[in-house]
């Protein structure tokens, strides 16, 4: 979960940090989406099974239904392909129906079940092939819930936590504590908090053009792939932000996590 989902959150820790890492904990599982949570009647897949309409989890809800309506005040979130709206995660976003066949969407994520995401294509997918599929009766193995600690070399510790079950599906959290201040961020804005003068200031991180096929992971898409022209059109590694050595460092971050949590242990990666 952590390479396919998470790897760029690891290396946005590291990049925060600029250490080296010493220890690393986990602990994590596939907590619910077992044979033994399957819903009492529920079938092997969501189109025929009698329980569809009470299940949180229906592929029907999010690929072909059209979305909920519930009266409760929105938040913005960023949506998995990095696109941003004010709106109820619980009833609004894309898994509650929100860019289903159904309301006419194209793309991403019905372009995973096929590629013309029709209702006729997709209710077929949904039929035969895996994503139709009851999510406690398929054979995943993935966890559903990880806890990640970080040791650096220099004392200072993170933390990184993935579950699955929440209404901010998506929504990433981020907060720094130093010595003089504190910073929150939520993908959007940063909140920052002065020790000394007690004074809250709000920061909006320019997000990269909406109209770009880069817009992607909160804008960083663009911004990455901009630095890198950059970079080779003056012929200057250095100001390059982020590169091989950077994701080297990440990827091993997560191999060593995935280790530590297999493990039961704590995987040590550097000395102090």
């Amino acid at each position: 979960m952590l390479m396919a989902k998470s790897c760029h959150d690891i290396d946005y820790l590291q990049f925060l940090m600029q250490k080296d890492v010493r220890a690393v904990s986990s602990f994590g599982s596939l907590y619910h989406f077992r044979p033994e949570n399957k819903p009492p009647g529920a079938t092997d897949r969501c189109l025929d099974c009698p329980v569809e309409a009470s299940c949180v989890y229906s592929a029907k809800k999010m690929y072909l239904d059209g979305p909920s309506h519930v009266a409760v005040n929105p938040v913005e979130i960023e949506h998995c392909d990095g696109s941003r709206s004010r709106t109820v995660p619980s009833s609004g976003a894309w898994y509650a129906g929100q860019r289903s066949a159904t309301v006419g969407h194209s793309t991403w994520p019905l372009t995973v079940l096929h590629e013309q995401p029709t209702v006729a294509n997709i209710t077929h997918e949904l039929e035969i092939g895996r994503f139709g599929r009851c999510v406690y009766a398929g054979d995943n193995d993935v966890v559903d819930n990880q806890v990640v600690n970080f040791q650096f070399v220099d004392g200072a510790t993170a933390s990184f936590s993935m579950v699955a079950f929440t209404e901010a599906m998506c929504v990433r959290t981020t907060r720094v504590f130093g010595t003089h201040g504190e910073l929150t961020g939520n993908g959007s804005t940063i909140r920052q908090f002065d020790f000394l003068t007690r004074k809250i200031t709000e920061i909006t991180p320019a997000s990269g053009p909406s109209t770009s096929r880069l817009s992607g992971h909160g804008g960083a898409d663009f911004f990455m792939i901009a630095n890198f022209v950059q970079g080779v059109r003056t012929n200057d590694a250095s100001v390059l932000l982020t590169g091989a050595d950077e994701s080297l460092a990440s990827h091993l971050m997560v191999f060593a996590a995935e280790e530590a949590r297999l493990t039961d242990s704590v995987v040590h990666m550097a000395s102090s």
